[in-house]
């Protein structure tokens, strides 16, 4: 099969993390045999009929430079803060503990000191109990570090203060992740490779999950529930029974847990809060997060209070650039806010009518496209199906996504990431957007790159419109190849004659690397000159061929990986082919080495460098609102990202990332790659190069996947020295006349 391009989805969680080790003795024991349990999935669940509003409140603390503060846990009508105050003749800081009415926001007693015994050490988390507080704490000495866990009673007594290290080994490289809960008898303690339950005395009593990175909450039933990573699946533990059940549910990946009312779990995910029944297994979505005017979820905690309301303490980032010790630095400051919601009977508040966005995610961008649509239009609500919501990978994603469209599922607005939409409009489920473009005095192409906003059309007709790219490129070094904007084929054959022993290109010397690196970027170039046709008979292709032929065959198993640019910076290798997928990967192949720069690859027109559509919004035929629908993809074509993952067709969001870079890369940006950092920078005249490469780059239609396959299948006997290349040419030109006649 083809080696071809993936579109890699990255998913990010704020981590408060702590460093353990030191200490260390006995190594901790595995609950055997957990039981498990039939699972209750989450893409059945139930639509709450009720209208959700929600009141939201800016939350002021006083984080100025001397005090910080940080939210620690909630319980019943409280909600429990670290206060860190630092003095300035002591040149040291405090931690106290802050309980605060969580109706009123009001401060209900004294601030807490808590003074462990070891110097230096602050505390990292707190979990109330009836009578106090479990607290861990780290303490720091010359380079080394311990971390603590005591219990602490309401006057800052600290009683059974232990190591958590005596009684557990744990690798240096393990952290202590997202908090802890307690019930006043055990305590739970997730880790970044597995879960730890402690006795009433806070003695180690057992692992539960060595799957790591939990999060977990205590439900009204006493129970534990947690998830190990982001799988998703809902594990339980029962501390009277001592009992683990595995998988008594499944959340959508990266979903979040935490205690709602009696019987009840909520679950946060990307885009939804959902309910989940302890008794009856029942799971009953509430309502979208843009819905009550939410479009971040860095949540602190979720919990209903008594009078059912559902209050949401989550954070948006703010960012500014600041000077700091001769340095330009990115700042970015989270700012709280209490969201609390109200459900209302249908029929009590006026209904609106409702378009629906279909998306694999819900980036950033898009829920704030979404909420700037809604704010702008009092008649109708836009609405987004995230599918990573309710499926836990991404084969089940895509499985479930093409089911509910070809079955006719009613969206208005479909959100592609590098997918093939030709099976819905085969299926006619798919609006020419032409003719809107056309009708809309109000659309000016002028603010689009047409080559990347376009970058779907076939003729007269498009059916899905590109709002993000990624380019294709290779980088060299000017030494070898000079200083010109594309590379032909025949420098590429030059420099091979010029260093055959040495890796040659994206650190792999490989035969099949080469191969697809040059015809899967301009294939006109090598077959033919012709879109849709394919000449196996030409010099070039031979050439192709037998240069590929002098690299050393592939390995079944190899695993393709960027893995950096130090084969540049000493020479070993001569060129790379590159994925540009935004601005930061063009200034940080650029910081490669001497020398080193950006090339357009072998291609008939343009500069060489090769356009991909990452996402793309297509307007369903099903659609009752389409002209609505055709303002909001409009909205979401002009949305400015807060950190772009790729080029925008919009000439405004493009100049917005790339003044964003020039800000962060005013005096150094620092990005890894494997184990080598990289100092990126924005030089004089860098925007007006990369919008020259953003503009004058080409969308050649890719290879058709069945061709694809029949060259592969039949390029591999030559490579291995089974067949002559003449043999190769004749079967491979053979077979795909035989498809395409076929296919017509």
């Amino acid at each position: 099969m083809k080696v071809a391009k993936r579109a890699v989805c990255f998913i990010f969680s704020l981590i408060f993390a702590i460093g353990i080790s030191g200490c260390g003795k006995e190594a901790a024991s595995v609950d055997a045999g957990p039981e498990k349990s039939a699972s209750t999935d989450t893409e059945v669940a139930l639509e709450d009929d009720g209208v959700y509003l929600a009141t939201i409140e800016k939350k002021v603390r006083s984080n100025d430079g001397s005090t910080y503060v940080r939210f620690m846990c909630q319980k019943g009508d409280k909600s429990y803060y670290i206060v860190s105050i630092y003095n300035e003749a002591e040149q040291s800081s405090r931690d106290y503990i802050r309980e605060i009415d969580s109706e009123t926001g009001e401060q209900t007693a004294e601030d807490i000191e808590v003074s462990f015994e070891a110097e230096n050490t602050f505390i990292n988390y707190v979990a109330a109990t009836e009578d106090g507080y479990i607290v861990v704490a780290g303490s720091y000495a010359e380079n080394n570090q311990a971390f603590y866990i005591a219990r602490v009673s309401r006057d800052g007594s600290v009683e059974d203060e232990k190591c958590l290290s005596d009684m557990v080994d744990l690798p240096e490289d393990t952290y202590l992740y997202n908090g802890m809960v307690s019930d006043g008898v055990y305590t739970y303690i997730p880790f970044t490779d597995r879960l730890i339950v402690l006795n009433e005395q806070l003695n180690y009593k057992k692992t539960l999950s060595n799957g790591g990175n939990a999060n977990m909450c205590l439900g009204s039933d006493g129970i534990l529930y947690f998830t190990e990573g982001y799988n998703g699946d809902v594990s339980a533990y029962d501390p009277k029974a001592d009992k683990v059940t595995e998988k008594v549910f499944s959340a959508s990946n990266s979903s979040r847990i935490y205690t709602g009312a009696e019987n009840e779990l909520l679950i946060a995910s990307n885009s939804s809060l959902k309910s989940y029944d302890i008794k009856t297994g029942a799971v009953t979505k509430l309502f979208d997060f843009l819905d009550v005017n939410i479009n971040t979820q860095m949540f602190d905690t979720i919990y209903r209070s008594k009078d059912g309301d559902i209050h949401i303490l989550f954070n948006e980032f703010e960012q500014s650039v600041e000077e700091y010790e001769g340095e330009t630095i990115t700042v970015s400051v989270a700012t709280p806010y209490e969201a609390v919601v109200k459900r209302y009977e249908p029929g009590s508040v006026p209904e609106i009518a409702e378009i629906k966005l279909a998306c694999f995610y819900a980036n950033p961008d898009i829920k704030s496209a979404v909420n700037e649509f809604n704010m702008a239009h009092s008649d109708i609500r836009a609405k987004i199906k995230c599918y990573s919501d309710d499926y836990p990978d991404y084969q089940a994603m895509n499985e479930a996504f093409n089911k509910d469209l070809l079955n006719g599922e009613k969206y208005d607005v479909i959100m592609f990431s590098y997918q093939n939409t030709a099976a819905y409009v085969e299926k006619g489920l798919l609006e020419n957007l032409m003719d809107y473009i056309s009708k809309d005095p109000s659309f000016d192409t002028n603010d689009y790159f047409e080559n990347i906003l376009f970058a779907e059309k076939d003729g007269d007709k498009l059916y899905s419109i590109t709002s993000t790219a990624s380019i294709d490129g290779f980088i060299g070094s000017t030494e070898i190849f000079g200083d010109k904007e594309k590379l032909s084929f025949d420098d590429i054959v030059r420099a091979r004659k010029e260093f055959p022993d040495i890796p040659f290109i994206s650190n792999y010397n490989y035969d099949v690397i080469f191969f697809n690196a040059l015809l899967d970027g301009d294939y006109r170039v090598f077959l033919g000159g012709k879109e849709g046709e394919y000449n196996f008979d030409t010099d070039e292709f031979r050439k192709l061929c037998e240069i590929s032929a002098t690299f050393q065959r592939m390995p079944e198993d190899i695993v393709y990986f960027h893995d950096g640019y130090d084969g540049f910076s000493d020479g070993s290798v001569v060129i790379g082919k590159e994925n540009y997928y935004s601005t930061d990967a063009y200034l940080r192949a650029r910081s490669a080495g001497k020398n080193i720069r950006s090339y357009g690859g072998p291609s008939l027109d343009g500069n060489g460098y090769i356009l991909n559509n990452s996402e793309g919004f297509s307007l369903s035929s099903l659609s009752n609102h389409k002209e609505e629908a055709w303002e909001l993809i409009k909205c979401l074509l002009k949305a400015i990202p807060d950190y772009s993952n790729g080029f925008r067709a919009s000439k405004e969001a493009f100049k917005a990332d790339v003044e964003q870079m020039r800000a962060r890369a005013k005096n150094g940006m620092t990005v890894y790659m494997g184990d080598r950092k990289y100092v990126l920078y924005m030089e004089e005249g860098d925007e007006e190069i990369l919008e020259e490469m953003v503009k004058n780059a080409t969308v050649t239609k890719s290879i058709d996947g069945m061709v694809w396959n029949i060259i592969y299948e039949e390029i591999q006997p030559y490579f291995a020295k089974q067949k002559s290349l003449d043999d190769v040419i004749k079967v491979m030109q053979s077979r795909v006349n035989l498809y395409l006649a076929e296919k017509e």
